[in-house]
Order: structure tokens, then sequence, then C-alpha cells
């Protein structure tokens, strides 16, 4: 084949010369061209057939390693993936138990709280109710103050409409004339 090869592409050339001549002389469909061209298609594609055929092989080698390397691969996380999957599953039914746990201890520390609130509820009770009465005592000797101050002026008002009623016009010239004199006496003296 190896010998029967290169003689071939030697004289397809010729052989291509001598059928372009017949057909020159021919009419009609040029089939002995067309042989031609046909068998120079065929060499050709055998030619680049037996040249690949090694990097065909070796592609196909390759990608046959790189999908079993792949599908390892894709073995492995499946395998990872199911593993997970069953760790979580394990951890979310132990979370039942720990919700339950979580809900006991959330209602004891809502009680505790709540007993907390109330006793400073009633300390905060106490001091409104101490300040109120601090506030009512203040109050009270503030109005009793107020009343005595009222009561006095009351009391000199009434005194003083009395003093007007009883004394009379020569009791005021006595008054003013003994006050003018003790004026004078204590000015000069």
């Amino acid at each position: 084949m190896k010998r029967v090869l290169p003689m071939l592409l030697l004289a397809l050339p010729a052989f291509a010369h001598a059928a372009e001549e017949a057909e020159a002389h021919a009419e009609g469909i040029p089939w002995a061209k067309m042989a031609v061209h046909a068998l120079n298609l065929a060499i050709l594609l055998g030619l680049i057939a037996w040249a690949a055929r090694k990097p065909i092989k070796d592609a196909i080698a390759s990608r046959s390693l790189a999908i079993k390397k792949d599908m390892d691969e894709i073995n492995a996380l499946r395998k990872q993936a199911q593993d997970r999957y069953a760790e979580i599953e394990a951890r979310l039914q132990g979370y039942d138990k720990k919700l339950a746990e979580m809900k006991s201890d959330a209602e004891k520390e809502a009680a505790a709280e709540a007993r907390e609130i109330a006793a400073r509820a009633e300390r905060d009770a106490a001091q409104i109710q101490q300040a109120a009465e601090r506030t009512i005592r203040d109050e009270t000797l503030r109005a009793r103050h107020a009343l005595r101050r009222d009561a006095v002026e009351l009391a000199v008002k009434i005194a003083e409409e009395q003093l007007r009623l009883q004394i009379t016009e020569e009791d005021q010239k006595r008054l003013a004339a003994d006050f003018l004199g003790t004026v004078k006496e204590n000015g000069h003296g």
C-alpha cells in the first residue's frame, strides 16, 4: 500500500490531464472529468483519514477519559450530597427536641420576667403613693398658710371697718393731736 499510494498520486495529474483532453473533444456530461474529481476526493479523504487516525483516536480516547473522570467526580459529588443530606436529616430530627427545650426555657424566662415586672410595678406604685402623700401633705400645709393669711387679712379689714364705724370725727381729731404731740416730743427731745 505504501508503494501504490505515491505512484497513484504521481499518476493522478497525468490521468486528469488526459481526461480533460478527451472531454474537450466530447460533448455531453463530462463523466471522465467527474470520475477523476471523485477519485481525487476519495484519495484526499483517505489520506486525511489515514493521517488523522492517530490524533482522532487520541482525541476520542481523551474525550472518553474526560467523560469517565467527569462521571467519577459527579458520583463523588452525589455521594457527598447524600451524606450531607443524611447529616442534615439527622440534625433536623434532633431539632424537635431542642425546640421543645427552647420553648420550655422561654416559658420559664417569661414567668420569671413577669414576676420581676410585677415586683417592679409594686415598687413603682409604692413610690407613686409616697410621692402623692408628700404632695398632699405639702399642699395641705400651703392651703393652711394661705387660709391663715386670708383670715388675718379679713380680720384686719373687719377691725378697720369697725374702727371707722366706731370712731367719730372728734376721736380722730383728738388722736391726730395726740399723735402730733408725741411726734413733737420725740423730735425735739
